[in-house]
């Protein structure tokens, strides 16, 4: 069969219902770029509107080359080759030329398929990680010898592929880092988590708030035009601002390393020169490095800047806080959120959803952008990331699969001990939840590490990956 163009705004609604969508050939853009791979297997809506905000109104399927679109219940969907898509078809039935039944590549009816997907996305992302980690660890040794200079091109690379990486599956790798040993290590963690997460964030913000924007100028949704009328941020303005997040703190490489390692608390002097780092010390490396790009700058400079007014602890204080852009605010919750949920050798790690809920609670009446902010981070952070393992209310434990819901799979009986038998999978929220599958909120998200020995063997390949 020949490929298929499908409209953004169909396949939207079909992950919105739980479907997935897997293109079977490659997607570039018109500069070659490759934007999504024909073997992805698109179970999210943001990246589906990350295409869309690129200037993508369509995507080809080839069911022939493997392609295809399935329903919530893991069922082929069928389309006319006018790209006409008949919900109520999802029978599982095979398309003509297609070998083997319609269930949906790892999807509820192959759980170990998705499990395997996962942990593949994971060995990724750990490697990634390990090499932007590496990287921003190389600067800083750079740094303390040259007094300044460091290979601005080689930062720039590892920003792209994190970007590109996070294009591709939208994966947030830094949910795989939260062990944290010694200050230097948690400094270079830090530096990659605040830049994935705040890309994600500023990414969801700038779809969700430009399409709030423009439909307020025109009435009408940017969908049903030709083009968006407003648009808070370019690509470029995403590239510049990525770049930012990773260098943000890149000036604490010119603080005393006694007072960065002090385990207790900070004098007031001893305060007042470790927070030269970000509007002293890392505007200086921006110049020396000729990094001439405002937005860079702003971010470095005043990612500790208030929030709202008089906000205890902020500096520096030369801008209002209607002057301080809103991506830096982005990147300072981001840096806040990352420490709360990050362990160091003097504070444990808190639970991500208490974080998030904290962090809403704090920020959210104290300024109208905030507001608009903190929804785009609440809906990036998701509480349950896929590959972690979450509590029941039942006393059950359950690893998160992901998609719509999320798609939980419970491992243990009440009591906590390991089925014997594979469990079906629940959703925890929208069409087809389980009335008793409802999140125990009181008790924090799991890595399969830490719950290694309640593994069923199918799952215990993830811990060791």
């Amino acid at each position: 069969m020949i490929d298929v163009m499908i409209s953004m705004e169909n396949l939207i609604e079909i992950l919105k219902t739980g479907g997935k969508v897997k293109t079977g050939v490659d997607v570039y853009n018109p500069q070659g770029r490759l934007l999504l791979s024909k073997a992805t297997l698109v179970d999210r809506v943001s990246a589906l509107e990350e295409l869309k905000s690129r200037g993508l109104k369509s995507l080809p399927v080839n069911y022939a080359k493997k392609g295809g679109l399935w329903d919530g219940n893991g069922r082929l969907i069928k389309v006319s080759p006018g790209g006409f898509i008949d919900l109520e078809a999802g029978n599982g039935e095979p398309f003509p030329g297609k070998e083997g039944g319609g269930d949906l590549p790892g999807g509820e009816g192959d759980i170990e398929k998705q499990v395997s997907r996962i942990n593949e996305i994971k060995k990724q992302a750990e490697k990634l990680y390990v090499r932007s980690r590496t990287c921003i660890k190389k600067a800083v040794e750079q740094i303390r010898l040259s007094r300044g200079e460091f290979d601005v091109q080689k930062i720039e690379s590892c920003v792209g592929d994190l970007n590109d990486f996070l294009d591709r599956t939208g994966h947030p790798l830094s949910g795989l880092n939260r062990e944290i040993f010694f200050h230097e290590e948690y400094f270079y963690t830090h530096a990659v988590n605040t830049c994935v997460l705040g890309t994600l964030v500023v990414r969801r913000f700038n779809r969700d708030f430009s399409q709030t924007v423009d439909r307020a100028l025109t009435g009408t949704d940017a969908a049903s035009r030709a083009a968006p009328c407003f648009t808070c941020y370019f690509q470029e303005d995403l590239n510049a601002i990525s770049l930012g997040m990773f260098l943000y703190d890149l000036g604490k490489s010119l603080v005393p390393k006694k007072l960065l390692d002090k385990p207790g608390r900070l004098t007031r002097d001893e305060f007042d020169i470790v927070r030269r780092h970000s509007f002293d010390h890392g505007v200086k490396l921006l110049e020396k490095n000729r990094i001439h790009h405002s937005m860079v700058k702003n971010i470095v400079a005043y990612h500790h800047g208030p929030l709202y007014p008089d906000e205890p602890n902020a500096y520096p204080l030369d801008k209002d806080v209607s002057d301080i852009p809103l991506y830096v605010k982005i990147a300072k919750l981001t840096d806040i959120y990352d420490a709360m949920t990050s362990r160091t050798p003097y504070t444990h790690a808190l639970d991500q959803a208490w974080a998030v809920t904290e962090m809403v609670r704090k920020y959210r009446q104290k300024d109208t952008m905030i507001q608009y902010i903190l929804k785009a981070f609440v809906k990036t952070m998701g509480i349950y990331p896929p590959g972690s393992i979450l509590y029941l209310k039942t006393g059950q434990m359950a690893y998160v699969l992901g998609g719509k819901g999320p798609l939980v799979l419970p491992f243990t009986d009440r009591q906590g001990n390991t089925l014997k038998q594979k469990a079906d999978p629940v959703r925890l929220a929208g069409p087809g939840r389980d009335s008793e599958a409802v999140p125990d909120t009181t008790r924090g998200v799991k890595r399969p590490v830490d719950v290694y020995s309640l593994l069923p063997s199918y799952l215990k390949t993830i811990a060791t990956a």
